[in-house]
Protein backbone atom coordinates (compact mmCIF):
# COMPACT_ATOMS: atom_id res chain seq x y z
CA UNK A 1 0.00 0.00 0.00
CA UNK A 2 2.91 2.36 0.78
CA UNK A 3 4.37 1.79 -2.71
CA UNK A 4 1.03 2.70 -4.29
CA UNK A 5 0.90 5.93 -2.27
CA UNK A 6 4.46 6.83 -3.27
CA UNK A 7 3.72 6.20 -6.97
CA UNK A 8 0.48 8.18 -6.75
CA UNK A 9 2.25 11.04 -5.00
CA UNK A 10 5.04 11.08 -7.59
CA UNK A 11 2.53 11.09 -10.47
CA UNK A 12 0.56 13.89 -8.83
CA UNK A 13 3.75 15.93 -8.46
CA UNK A 14 4.69 15.38 -12.11
CA UNK A 15 1.20 16.34 -13.30
CA UNK A 16 1.28 19.42 -11.06
CA UNK A 17 4.65 20.52 -12.51
CA UNK A 18 3.41 19.98 -16.09
CA UNK A 19 0.31 22.04 -15.30
CA UNK A 20 2.46 24.83 -13.86
CA UNK A 21 4.67 24.89 -16.96
CA UNK A 22 1.61 25.01 -19.23
CA UNK A 23 0.12 27.73 -17.07
CA UNK A 24 3.30 29.77 -17.38
CA UNK A 25 3.46 29.30 -21.16
CA UNK A 26 -0.18 30.26 -21.64
CA UNK A 27 -0.66 33.04 -19.11
CA UNK A 28 2.70 34.77 -18.82
CA UNK A 29 3.45 35.05 -22.52
CA UNK A 30 3.05 38.75 -23.39
CA UNK A 31 1.99 40.01 -26.81
CA UNK A 32 4.27 42.23 -28.88
CA UNK A 33 3.15 45.18 -31.02
CA UNK A 34 2.08 42.87 -33.86
CA UNK A 35 -0.07 40.79 -31.50
CA UNK A 36 2.34 37.84 -31.39
CA UNK A 37 2.94 36.13 -28.07
CA UNK A 38 6.63 36.21 -27.21
CA UNK A 39 8.56 35.67 -23.97
CA UNK A 40 12.09 36.98 -23.58
CA UNK A 41 13.95 35.77 -20.50
CA UNK A 42 17.69 36.46 -20.27
CA UNK A 43 17.94 36.73 -24.06
CA UNK A 44 15.94 33.54 -24.74
CA UNK A 45 12.50 33.53 -26.37
CA UNK A 46 9.93 30.79 -26.83
CA UNK A 47 7.91 30.68 -30.03
CA UNK A 48 5.62 28.29 -31.90
CA UNK A 49 6.23 27.16 -35.48
CA UNK A 50 3.10 28.19 -37.42
CA UNK A 51 3.89 27.13 -41.02
CA UNK A 52 5.58 24.27 -42.84
CA UNK A 53 8.28 26.40 -44.48
CA UNK A 54 11.02 24.73 -42.42
CA UNK A 55 9.82 21.13 -42.65
CA UNK A 56 11.09 18.51 -42.03
CA UNK A 57 13.48 20.12 -39.51
CA UNK A 58 10.74 22.14 -37.78
CA UNK A 59 7.12 20.97 -37.93
CA UNK A 60 3.97 23.05 -37.51
CA UNK A 61 3.19 23.06 -33.78
CA UNK A 62 6.77 22.67 -32.58
CA UNK A 63 8.03 25.03 -29.88
CA UNK A 64 11.39 26.62 -30.62
CA UNK A 65 13.70 28.35 -28.18
CA UNK A 66 15.69 31.17 -29.72
CA UNK A 67 18.58 33.12 -28.25
CA UNK A 68 19.43 36.71 -29.06
CA UNK A 69 22.72 36.37 -30.93
CA UNK A 70 25.30 38.89 -32.12
CA UNK A 71 25.28 39.18 -35.92
CA UNK A 72 29.01 38.37 -36.03
CA UNK A 73 28.33 34.94 -34.51
CA UNK A 74 25.80 33.96 -37.20
CA UNK A 75 26.92 31.68 -40.00
CA UNK A 76 25.53 30.18 -43.18
CA UNK A 77 23.27 27.19 -42.29
CA UNK A 78 22.22 28.73 -38.93
CA UNK A 79 18.46 28.93 -38.40
CA UNK A 80 17.29 32.36 -37.26
CA UNK A 81 14.00 33.98 -36.34
CA UNK A 82 13.44 37.49 -37.66
CA UNK A 83 10.68 40.06 -38.11
CA UNK A 84 9.13 40.00 -41.58
CA UNK A 85 8.95 43.14 -43.70
CA UNK A 86 6.17 41.62 -45.82
CA UNK A 87 3.06 43.80 -45.40
CA UNK A 88 0.80 40.74 -45.61
CA UNK A 89 2.56 39.20 -42.59
CA UNK A 90 2.21 42.41 -40.53
CA UNK A 91 5.55 42.12 -38.74
CA UNK A 92 5.15 38.45 -37.84
CA UNK A 93 8.28 36.50 -36.94
CA UNK A 94 9.70 34.08 -39.51
CA UNK A 95 12.13 31.24 -38.83
CA UNK A 96 14.35 30.38 -41.82
CA UNK A 97 17.86 29.18 -42.54
CA UNK A 98 20.71 31.55 -43.50
CA UNK A 99 21.93 30.62 -47.00
CA UNK A 100 24.28 33.57 -47.62
CA UNK A 101 25.81 36.51 -45.75
CA UNK A 102 26.81 39.70 -47.53
CA UNK A 103 27.97 43.11 -46.40
CA UNK A 104 26.76 46.36 -47.91
CA UNK A 105 27.89 49.79 -46.68
CA UNK A 106 29.27 48.19 -43.51
CA UNK A 107 25.97 46.47 -42.70
CA UNK A 108 25.60 42.69 -42.75
CA UNK A 109 22.68 41.24 -44.68
CA UNK A 110 21.50 37.68 -44.31
CA UNK A 111 19.84 35.88 -47.21
CA UNK A 112 17.38 33.35 -45.83
CA UNK A 113 15.21 30.53 -47.13
CA UNK A 114 12.78 28.08 -45.62
CA UNK A 115 14.05 24.50 -46.01
CA UNK A 116 10.72 23.55 -47.60
CA UNK A 117 10.56 26.61 -49.89
CA UNK A 118 11.71 26.52 -53.50
CA UNK A 119 13.17 30.03 -53.57
CA UNK A 120 14.99 32.30 -51.12
CA UNK A 121 13.17 35.06 -49.26
CA UNK A 122 12.79 38.26 -51.30
CA UNK A 123 14.37 40.69 -48.87
CA UNK A 124 17.68 40.06 -47.11
CA UNK A 125 17.45 40.27 -43.32
CA UNK A 126 19.31 43.04 -41.50
CA UNK A 127 20.58 42.55 -37.95
CA UNK A 128 18.00 44.95 -36.47
CA UNK A 129 15.22 42.54 -37.53
CA UNK A 130 16.83 39.39 -36.10
CA UNK A 131 15.18 38.12 -32.92
CA UNK A 132 17.67 35.30 -32.43
CA UNK A 133 19.17 31.99 -33.45
CA UNK A 134 17.23 28.76 -32.86
CA UNK A 135 18.75 26.79 -29.98
CA UNK A 136 16.18 24.08 -29.27
CA UNK A 137 13.10 22.40 -30.75
CA UNK A 138 10.35 20.85 -28.62
CA UNK A 139 8.02 18.83 -30.88
CA UNK A 140 4.22 19.36 -30.89
CA UNK A 141 3.91 21.28 -27.60
CA UNK A 142 3.03 24.49 -29.43
CA UNK A 143 -0.25 23.04 -30.67
CA UNK A 144 -1.42 22.44 -27.11
CA UNK A 145 -0.28 25.89 -25.96
CA UNK A 146 -1.96 27.65 -28.90
CA UNK A 147 -5.15 25.66 -28.32
CA UNK A 148 -5.24 26.61 -24.64
CA UNK A 149 -4.52 30.27 -25.43
CA UNK A 150 -7.57 30.42 -27.67
CA UNK A 151 -9.91 28.08 -25.78
CA UNK A 152 -10.50 29.02 -22.13
CA UNK A 153 -12.61 25.93 -21.39
CA UNK A 154 -9.80 23.65 -22.56
CA UNK A 155 -7.33 25.66 -20.47
CA UNK A 156 -9.54 25.19 -17.41
CA UNK A 157 -10.00 21.45 -18.00
CA UNK A 158 -6.37 20.70 -18.89
CA UNK A 159 -4.51 23.01 -16.48
CA UNK A 160 -6.61 24.58 -13.74
CA UNK A 161 -8.88 21.64 -12.82
CA UNK A 162 -6.03 19.09 -12.42
CA UNK A 163 -4.10 21.63 -10.33
CA UNK A 164 -7.11 22.16 -8.06
CA UNK A 165 -7.67 18.41 -7.66
CA UNK A 166 -4.01 17.78 -6.81
CA UNK A 167 -3.97 20.68 -4.35
CA UNK A 168 -7.15 19.36 -2.68
CA UNK A 169 -5.60 15.88 -2.36
CA UNK A 170 -2.43 17.33 -0.87
CA UNK A 171 -4.41 19.40 1.64
CA UNK A 172 -6.37 16.25 2.60
CA UNK A 173 -3.08 14.37 3.15
CA UNK A 174 -1.71 17.21 5.29
CA UNK A 175 -4.86 17.22 7.43
CA UNK A 176 -4.69 13.42 7.86
CA UNK A 177 -1.01 13.61 8.90
CA UNK A 178 -1.80 16.42 11.34
CA UNK A 179 -4.68 14.40 12.84
CA UNK A 180 -2.56 11.26 13.19
CA UNK A 181 0.07 13.37 14.92
CA UNK A 182 -2.57 14.66 17.36
CA UNK A 183 -3.69 11.08 18.10
CA UNK A 184 -0.08 10.02 18.76
CA UNK A 185 0.35 12.90 21.21
CA UNK A 186 -2.92 11.94 22.96
CA UNK A 187 -1.69 8.35 23.40
CA UNK A 188 1.60 9.56 24.87
CA UNK A 189 -0.28 11.81 27.34
CA UNK A 190 -2.35 8.80 28.52
CA UNK A 191 0.82 6.80 29.36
Amino acid sequence: MKIFKKITSALATIIFIICLVLLALVMVTPKDAAGNKRVNIAGYSIMTVMTGSMEPAYQVGDIIVIKKTNENELQVKDVITFISTDEELNGQPITHRIIDITEENGQKKFETKGDNNRIADETPVTSDRILGKVQLRIPFVGRAVNFMQTNRIAFFLIVILPMLVIMALEVKDIIMIARSGDEDEGEEDNK
